[in-house]
């Protein structure tokens, strides 16, 4: 369905992807995300930027609460993190500190100390701030359309892919969503 598609696209270009139903947008998205890596064409991500995908919605640990499942969009400073607290035990255990203060200025410097709020903030504008406490068992599904697209935006990829993104979300996500884009993106 899909074919003869040359296209450059740049960091800072905003595209929408318009056909019909059926024809294979979806598929497109999972294409160029690499979801599907098994087609007949050169795709290159030259700078390697790095790609969002709002994708179907599984959670590899259910008993997970919503919180920690958003702080996961933060890799980098979640592996610091444990970084942090291997050297906490060593510090006590054999007294040498470089390796604990070279981990909490990278800490420091890529956001430790700040996105905590960031997830409190978009949790809040998707309306999804009263389930931060809950497991990803306890909510539904539209729930958990929120909560994949919360953490995707929280990830801040350099592209971003939305495949329908405002399907099961209410007015009032998809206003404060529309505004947030333009202020993030």
């Amino acid at each position: 369905i899909i074919g003869n598609i040359h296209t450059v696209i740049n960091k800072d270009d905003r595209i929408a992807i318009v056909w019909p139903n059926g024809v294979g947008k979806s598929t497109f998205l999972k294409i160029i995300s690499w979801e599907i890596e098994d087609f007949q064409w050169t795709l290159e991500n030259i700078g390697s930027m790095s790609l969002g995908y709002l994708e179907q919605i599984h959670f590899m640990d259910e008993s997970k609460s919503v919180r920690e499942e958003l702080k996961d969009a933060f890799f980098e400073i979640r592996k610091i993190e444990e970084i942090i607290r291997k050297e906490e035990v060593n510090l006590e255990t054999t007294g040498e500190y470089e390796k604990y203060t070279e981990a909490i200025e990278t800490y420091k410097t890529i956001g430790g100390y700040t996105y905590e709020n960031e997830v409190e903030k978009v949790s809040r504008g998707i309306w999804i701030f009263h389930l931060l406490s809950r497991t990803l068992k306890e909510v539904s599904g539209w729930e958990r359309t929120k909560i994949a697209l919360a953490k995707t935006l929280l990830s801040k990829p350099d592209f971003l892919l939305l495949d329908e993104p405002t399907n099961f979300i209410d007015l009032w996500s998809v206003e404060w969503l529309e505004k947030y884009l333009q202020e993030t993106w």
